[in-house]
Formats: structure tokens, C-alpha cells, sequence
């Protein structure tokens, strides 16, 4: 737990919600992304993936793009 706490630290995301509940959505947000990095990173046969450059920002930036991505 001590490294997953370590990775979310580089990336804050919710400091600065005033709300529990938004604080808490994010930080599940944040857990969830971490650990399907790491699923990534351990399973993927993508050699970009596997380099140690590969970090947890791109990542998220990589997931969130293909989420806004418009279908045509």
C-alpha cells in the first residue's frame, strides 16, 4: 500500500473539492486508474506500455482521451 500511496501523491486530484463526497469519487477515480495501470503495465504486450517512461499521468491522459474520442 505504501507504493500506491507514493504514485497517487505525484498526482494530486482532489485538493481542491470542498466535498466528502466529491473527494472521496475522485480519490476512487484516482485508485481505479491506478490500478488498472498496473494491470496494464503487467499484462500488456505493447512495448511503450512497458517502459519504465510510461507513467501513471500518461496513462490517464491516454484513458481519457480515448473516453472523449467522438464515434463516426
Amino acid at each position: 500500500m505504501d507504493t500506491a500511496d507514493q504514485m497517487l501523491h505525484y498526482y494530486p486530484c482532489c485538493r481542491k473539492a470542498k466535498k466528502c463526497t466529491k473527494k472521496f469519487v475522485f480519490f476512487m477515480l484516482h485508485m481505479v486508474s491506478l490500478h488498472s495501470f498496473t494491470v496494464v503495465r503487467k499484462y500488456t504486450t505493447n512495448q511503450n506500455q512497458k517502459d519504465k517512461g510510461y507513467a501513471l499521468k500518461d496513462f490517464i491522459h491516454e484513458c481519457v482521451g480515448n473516453m472523449t474520442e467522438p464515434e463516426g
